[in-house]
């Protein structure tokens, strides 16, 4: 019989949950939920109250996260160009104004996709993604994103397997 093992996998997530616990103010709390089917945890956000950060009040705002870990991420710079409101009317950009920025790229399931979109944007759903060799963190609202880029520049998604994202 062989003895309890523990996958990279397992490694990884664990490292994810602790540099995202780091990275946050630690007034905020991270609540964990038990099986993932998407959403990882929710953050509750807390201010300090007092000048000696002894006690710290709840904001009354919270946040999904969708927490991804990976130790071959692939890093470009993408241009993000001028682009009229999406909201408004169809997707319009100016070719011609634009600034690059750094990112981190990573693939995620439409599954997923599909499961921040069912919430809608009454609660934001962050992606965030580590980097377990650096222990950098890279984030984006995906509510936004699916509102935002990905259904304007791919109204088709859903019929993929996956999609790849871009964080900073």
């Amino acid at each position: 019989m062989p003895k309890k093992r523990r996958s990279i996998s397992q490694v990884k997530e664990d490292i994810s949950i602790r540099v995202l616990r780091e990275k946050l103010p630690r007034e905020w709390v991270v609540h964990s939920y038990g099986a993932d089917y998407g959403i990882d945890c929710v953050v509750e956000l807390f201010d300090f109250i007092d000048d000696s950060e002894s006690i710290a009040e709840t904001l009354g705002e919270n946040f999904f996260v969708q927490l991804k870990s990976s130790d071959c991420i692939e890093y470009c710079t993408r241009k993000a160009y001028a682009r009229g409101n999406v909201t408004k009317g169809n997707l319009t950009e100016d070719k011609s104004d634009f600034v690059e920025i750094p990112v981190a790229k990573f693939k995620l399931d439409i599954s997923d996709v599909l499961t921040v979109q069912s919430i809608g944007i009454a609660i934001p759903v962050l992606l965030i993604l580590v980097d377990t060799n650096t222990e950098k963190a890279f984030f984006i609202c995906l509510n936004d994103y699916i509102d935002k880029v990905l259904i304007p520049e791919d109204p088709n998604y859903s019929k993929k397997d996956s999609k790849t994202i871009y964080t900073s």
